[in-house]
């Protein structure tokens, strides 16, 4: 066998270990877009639902609260409640909208993907946009079930003192 002969079968078998670093990397990618994917449905299906759903459980268990115990409320808490929720009307908003921007940001990582680019800016932007509006969803949260606290206080004292003051009058 000669020289040529050794250096095209060694380019032959160089071109075929390349073909199949090119199908595993072709492999391996195609499962990262479909991990994306199934990110994208989970993402849908997570946070987002779980601080809604509580958020509007916390509204329904201040309108019964109202009813229930508070059917007329010290004049200084009524603030606390409009407060209250507000926080949880922003917080669903802010949860509403960083469901959109992280199922854009996925869109993103998958056209990233697709087109073999590793990072894009505007992917960035939106994962930064969603985070915060996360955070700021946990943060109206926690401070709408505060004021709901301190309302519910203020009035459980202010009722005390109203069955106090016809029990003895």
């Amino acid at each position: 066998m000669g020289d040529q002969e050794i250096s095209a079968k060694v380019a032959k078998e160089r071109s075929e270990a390349e073909k199949a670093r090119r199908k595993e990397y072709a492999e391996v990618k195609k499962s990262h877009r479909e991990a994306l994917v199934q990110g994208v449905y989970e993402q849908q299906r997570g946070f987002d639902r779980a601080i809604l759903t509580i958020t509007s459980g916390a509204f329904a268990v201040s309108l019964i609260f109202i009813e229930k115990v508070a059917p007329h409320p010290h004049p200084t808490s009524i603030a606390l409640l409009i407060g209250a929720w507000a926080f949880f009307a922003v917080g669903m908003l802010a949860t509403l909208i960083s469901f959109l921007t992280s199922l854009a940001a996925h869109r993103c990582a998958i056209m990233d993907l697709d087109v073999d680019r590793e990072h894009s800016a505007r992917r960035e932007f939106l994962g930064t946009v969603t985070t915060f509006l996360n955070f700021a969803a946990i943060t109206l949260l926690v401070l709408g079930l505060l004021a709901i606290i301190i309302f519910a206080a203020i009035n459980m004292t202010h009722r005390t003192e109203l069955i106090s003051a016809m029990t003895k009058g």
